[in-house]
C-alpha cells in the first residue's frame, strides 16, 4: 500500500498539481475502487478517455456550393485524484487535456509525433464541513445555477468560495462569490459575482430560487459590451401529477450599462430589462419519457435607440448542449439569434418535442424536434432581409454500452433554416452535423 501511495504522490508531482479549489462533484463511476492510506485516508484515482469523430457542413456559410465541410477526430483525457483525509475534509484535483479556456480536446493529426500532455487543471478544490449541516468549498470548480438556463460554467469552471448549509434533508441554502476576472490594476476593474440560493425538494413538489449580482466595472459581460452590473433573479418549481411532471422556470434581469451614451452633451445611462420563461411537462410511459416544453428569452429590437432599454436576456454558457434548447446545431454549432454561438435562449422563442427510451438495458435513444424563432427580428447574417424565422431542428442520439464503463454513441442534427439565414437572393442551405464517439471511465 505504501508503494501505491508513493506512486500517486509521484503522479501529483509529475503532472504539476497546484491547489486552488470549489465545485460540482466529479463524475466518478459508482463501482470505482479506492486505495486506503494510513490513518484511514481514502484516495481514489479516476479518469476517462474519450475519442470522437465529427463531420459537418453548411455551418458557417449555409451554402452547399462552397467548401466549408469539416471532418476531424479529437481526443479528451481526464485524470483525477479525490482525497478524503478525514470524515469532514476532502480535496479534489482533476486534470484535463486541451487548451486553457476554449477547448477540452486535442485534434488528431501529425506524423510520428507526441500530442500535448495533460497540463490544464479543470478542478481543484477543498471541501470542509465543520458541522453536519454546514460546509465550505474553496477553489476552482464547475458551477451552474438552477436549470442552467442563465448560468452554466460546468465545462471548465470558475474560481469561487461557497458556504452552504442543509437545515434539514429537504432544504439546502448557499452563498458564494465567484471571481471571473481580476484586472489587478484596480478592484474597480474586476468582474465578480455574488450569489445566494436555496432549494427545497419535497418529492412530489420541488422549488428553488437564486439571486445573482455581477459587478463588471469596465468589464465585458456576456455579450453586453461595457457593463456596470447585472442582476439575475431566478425562481423555479416542479410538481408531479401521476406519471407527469410539470415544471416552470422564470429568470428576470436588471442592471445598467457603465458606458454612458452622450447625446447633445447629455449623458444617458442605458438600463437593462430582460427575462426568460420556460414551461414544460415530462411524462413517463413505460420505458420511454416524453417531453413537451417551450419558452421565450427576450431580445432587443434592431431598431432600438442607444437610450432604449437593453432587453436581450444575457446568458453565461459553454460550448456544450445548453438548456433549455439542447440543440446540436442551432445553439452548439451555428450563430443564433444574437449573432453568437452558445447563447441558449437569448432572443429565442422555441417549442420542443422530445422523447428518450431504453429499449434494451445497454441501449439508450433520444430524439427531439425543436421549432425556433427569434423573439425580436435578428439582423440577417448573410445580407438578406431581417427576419424572426430561424427554422426547425431535428436531433437524435443513440448510446450503446459495450462493456462496464465503456460506451459508444452516435449523435446528429439538422437545422432546416428559415428566412433569417437567407442571403440577398433568398437562398440558404441547411446546416447539419454528425458525431460519434467512444468513452471509457475508470
Amino acid at each position: 500500500m505504501k508503494k501505491s501511495i508513493a506512486i500517486i504522490a509521484a503522479m501529483l508531482f509529475v503532472f504539476g498539481f497546484t491547489a486552488s479549489a470549489f465545485a460540482a462533484m466529479a463524475d466518478i463511476p459508482a463501482d470505482t475502487s479506492a486505495a486506503v492510506a494510513k490513518g484511514n485516508t481514502q484516495v481514489t484515482v479516476s479518469g476517462s478517455l474519450r475519442f470522437r469523430g465529427n463531420l459537418q457542413n453548411n455551418t458557417k456559410d449555409f451554402n452547399s456550393d462552397k467548401p466549408d465541410a469539416k471532418g476531424l477526430y479529437d481526443t479528451r483525457i481526464r485524470l483525477a485524484v479525490d482525497a478524503k483525509v478525514a470524515p469532514n475534509a476532502e480535496g479534489y484535483i482533476q486534470l484535463e487535456s486541451g487548451t486553457a479556456n476554449n477547448k477540452d480536446v486535442y485534434p488528431w493529426g501529425g506524423v510520428n509525433y507526441k500530442p500535448g500532455g495533460i497540463t490544464w487543471i479543470r478542478q481543484a478544490w477543498i471541501n470542509y464541513k465543520p458541522a453536519d449541516m454546514l460546509g465550505v468549498k474553496v477553489g476552482h470548480m464547475p458551477l451552474a445555477l438552477g436549470n442552467k438556463i442563465f448560468f452554466n460554467n460546468t465545462k471548465f469552471g470558475d474560481d469561487a468560495i461557497v458556504v452552504y448549509a442543509a437545515p434539514n434533508k429537504n432544504t439546502k441554502i448557499a452563498a458564494l462569490t465567484i471571481k471571473f476576472d481580476d484586472a489587478k490594476k484596480s478592484d474597480a476593474q474586476d468582474m465578480d459575482a455574488y450569489v445566494v440560493l436555496g432549494t427545497y425538494k419535497g418529492g412530489a413538489f420541488n422549488v428553488s430560487g437564486d439571486v445573482t449580482y455581477i459587478a463588471a466595472n469596465a468589464g465585458q459581460l456576456y455579450g453586453m459590451g461595457g457593463s456596470d452590473n447585472l442582476m439575475n433573479i431566478g425562481v423555479r418549481g416542479s410538481g408531479n401529477v401521476g406519471p407527469v411532471t410539470l415544471r416552470g422556470d422564470i429568470e428576470y434581469q436588471t442592471g445598467k450599462f457603465a458606458k454612458d451614451v452622450v447625446i447633445g452633451g447629455v449623458n444617458y445611462e442605458r438600463k437593462v430589462g430582460a427575462y426568460a420563461v420556460v414551461v414544460g411537462a415530462d411524462a413517463k410511459l413505460g420505458m420511454a419519457t416524453l417531453t413537451v416544453d417551450g419558452g421565450r428569452g427576450t431580445g432587443t429590437k434592431t431598431t432600438a435607440l442607444a437610450t432604449d432599454k437593453y432587453k436581450t436576456f444575457s446568458t453565461a454558457l459553454g460550448a456544450q448542449y445548453n438548456a433549455p434548447l439542447y440543440t446540436f446545431v442551432y445553439d452548439l454549432t451555428v450563430m443564433g439569434a444574437t449573432g453568437d454561438k452558445n447563447m441558449g435562449i437569448a432572443n429565442t422563442t422555441f417549442v420542443r418535442l422530445a422523447a428518450k427510451a431504453k429499449p434494451m438495458k445497454s441501449l439508450a435513444v433520444k430524439l427531439q424536434l425543436v421549432y425556433l424563432r427569434a423573439t425580436e427580428k435578428m439582423k440577417n447574417l448573410r445580407g438578406g432581409t431581417d427576419s424572426s424565422k430561424l427554422g426547425t431542428e431535428f436531433d437524435a442520439k443513440v448510446t450503446y454500452k459495450l462493456a462496464k464503463n465503456l460506451k459508444y454513441y452516435v449523435e446528429g442534427g439538422c437545422l432546416m433554416v428559415g428566412a433569417a439565414y437567407e442571403d440577398a437572393a433568398g437562398n440558404a442551405d441547411n446546416p447539419w452535423r454528425v458525431r460519434h464517439g467512444i468513452i471509457l471511465s475508470f
